[in-house]
């Protein structure tokens, strides 16, 4: 099933015939993750957000006056950090930070105002585990890969709103945009104890704050 996905992602974008005035554009940009888990969490803790980095490119394809299908391929930091019971402590304290870094394929259908300035896209955002690791927010300790206990794909839906600010050709973007997992991130089917760290039932969701920059190819827009 997950070889699938990028091959139906391909014909769906072979499949769309942009009007013949209009201009495919390429692009790169940016940003930062705030997320966190949701589901069930280890015995005397609870998830709280976590800040990851956003590095991706994007293609933006014409389907319609003012309307885009954007594909913008990325390599994403998500998780959560983990705060736990401390005696002598009023509060939990944050103690380990779970990273899981993906290849995130989100595809997009992106609306534009007439004047192009503001948009809002939605879609799907197929993700791809690189790798799941546990390490201690303070401390000497190592970290510990703990992949084999997270599923290797993810399926989330996107919602954003940005702007888009000429400088010249180019155009500057920035954005805000909420992710949403779909599916059951464990990949834990007995829950083996209290202390278990990866639970059997969890989901990813959080915001992104990106920004970038597009270029029409062949000229001006």
């Amino acid at each position: 099933m997950r070889r699938l996905v990028p091959l139906l992602v391909g014909a769906l974008l072979l499949a769309q015939v942009p009007p013949a005035d209009a201009q495919v554009r390429i692009g790169a940009y940016g940003g930062i993750t705030n997320s966190g888990l949701t589901g069930d969490a280890p015995a005397n803790a609870e998830y709280r957000k976590k800040t990851g980095p956003v590095i991706g490119a994007l293609v933006e394809i014409p389907v319609a006056s003012n309307v885009l299908i954007s594909v913008q391929p990325a390599w994403v930091q998500r998780g959560t950090k983990i705060a736990v019971d401390v005696e002598g402590q009023d509060e939990r304290q944050d103690s380990l930070s779970l990273g899981l870094s993906y290849f995130s394929v989100p595809l997009l259908m992106k609306l534009e105002t007439a004047g192009g300035k503001v948009f809002v896209n939605s879609g799907v955002d197929v993700g791809f585990l690189l790798d799941a690791k546990l390490s201690p927010v303070e401390g000497d300790g190592e970290d510990e890969d703990v992949s084999e206990s997270v599923k290797d794909f993810d399926l989330a839906v996107n919602f954003g709103v940005g702007g888009q600010f000429p400088i010249g050709l180019p155009r500057l973007t920035i954005e805000a945009r909420y992710t949403q997992s779909l599916t059951n991130l464990s990949n834990v089917s007995v829950d083996i104890g209290a202390d278990e760290l990866i639970p059997t039932r969890f989901r990813s969701s959080g915001f992104e704050f990106l920004a970038g920059i597009w270029i029409p190819l062949g000229g001006g827009d």
